[in-house]
């Protein structure tokens, strides 16, 4: 069943069970949409397709990854990419699809010899938890903004990396775990439309760690962490393991390849 919601704005409705595969145009100017309606049952299934005609302006918000599949699909790309796919050119806009940039982290737990308190941790009994757990398990307890920038001139601010802290229990002992978030990561990836049909997939490309000031960021955040956090005299009695060992974090070299192979990202994807 296709429903219309209207909220907020006499003239804003909202039609579900439908997906947009292309903008129209008459020459450059964009005249509507067009769209296929499906059903929950069948959410891949067309039951029938529809041409809206916009009356002043068509407005794409279909997030990052769907507005430049969509542009692309109705012409706005990059001419050779368009013609890769066979589709006309409408306006040749190199930019779309490019630019694709994520905050890019890692986590470092540090088990202490300090036991698990058994009813706090595991049987969810104390006034702090939830029916998801302690609720120190996600929400952060310690968060600190970082400049880990040695030089890089004429970036848009100082602040280089998040660190967040969250405290849990792992193997019967008390841990710490330091999530390290690179808030102004300088690699960018893109997205590329693999096919015509409006419902396949684009393929994302992130180029991971492709420009190499990141992991040299990611490794300064390390450092200053384990001289200002891991090696201080607060923290000595509690007999701290740590990964990775004080050793790799000494050698650039083996630090960056633990990077590369511990990098997670964080599902804020942003500039296509």
């Amino acid at each position: 069943m296709v429903q219309f919601y209207g909220f907020m704005d006499e003239g804003l409705e909202t039609l579900t069970h439908a997906f947009a595969e292309r903008v129209t145009f008459d020459g450059k100017k964009a005249t509507g949409v067009e769209i296929s309606l499906t059903s929950d049952a069948a959410p891949k299934v067309v039951q029938r397709r529809l041409r809206l005609r916009a009356k002043h302006e068509v407005i794409v918000a279909a997030g990052v990854l769907a507005s430049p599949k969509l542009l692309t699909l109705s012409g706005v790309a990059e001419p050779k990419e368009l013609d890769r796919l066979g589709i006309p050119v409408v306006a040749s806009s190199p930019a779309v699809s490019l630019n694709f940039h994520e905050h890019v982290g890692l986590s470092i737990v540090a088990h202490t010899n300090v036991p698990c308190p058994e009813g706090y941790h595991i049987s969810e009994d104390g006034k702090t938890t939830t029916h998801l757990g302690n609720t120190d398990q996600f929400i952060g307890q310690l968060y600190a903004f970082l400049n880990a920038t040695d030089n890089r001139p004429g970036q848009p601010g100082p602040v280089d990396a998040e660190v967040m802290l969250l405290e849990g229990c792992l193997e019967g002992r008390l841990s710490l775990t330091f999530t390290i978030i690179l808030l102004q990561a300088r690699t960018r990836g893109r997205l590329v439309v693999q096919s015509r049909h409006p419902m396949a997939s684009p393929h994302l490309d992130y180029k991971p760690l492709s420009n190499s000031d990141d992991i040299q960021l990611i490794a300064n955040t390390i450092r200053l962490l384990y001289q200002g956090v891991f090696a201080s005299e607060q923290l000595a009695p509690f007999e701290l393991g740590i990964s990775p060992s004080v050793e790799v974090v000494a050698d650039f070299q083996k630090l960056a390849q633990w990077i590369r192979a511990n990098i997670y990202y964080y599902s804020h994807p942003t500039g296509t």
